[in-house]
């Protein structure tokens, strides 16, 4: 058996095992919670400021993670999804009202 050869970027940290996992949960976390209080019908806005200084006012999901500058390899990743997700569904044209009557219209019939 040969050994293991990884070539990394200057900086970066190699981590494995149940240390990493850990990481990883707490990094989805922090991003899951920084949009869990925009849902629903309380729903709250959030003000984000860029690095430049403009200012967002949102409390559309989509949105507040594409202005989110997120460096953890597993949160990019949460946020990538979300973004091809949400470029999914303005492709098609659907709003997510339409979405969510889809949606729930295909659970009726046993589609999902």
């Amino acid at each position: 058996m040969q050994p293991q050869i990884l070539v990394l970027k200057e900086g970066t940290e190699n981590a494995q095992g149940r240390q990493q996992v850990v990481s990883n949960i707490n990094a989805c976390q922090a991003i899951v919670e920084a949009i869990r209080t925009t849902l629903g019908p309380r729903g709250m806005d959030k003000l984000i400021v860029d690095a430049k200084g403009k200012a967002t006012v949102s409390n559309d999901g989509a949105t507040i993670m594409k202005l989110l500058d997120v460096v953890h390899p597993a949160a990019k990743t949460l946020v990538d999804i979300a973004k091809s997700q949400d470029a999914e569904v303005r492709q098609k044209g659907l709003n997510k009202t339409q979405l969510y009557l889809w949606r729930s219209r295909s659970k009726k019939l046993g589609h999902c």
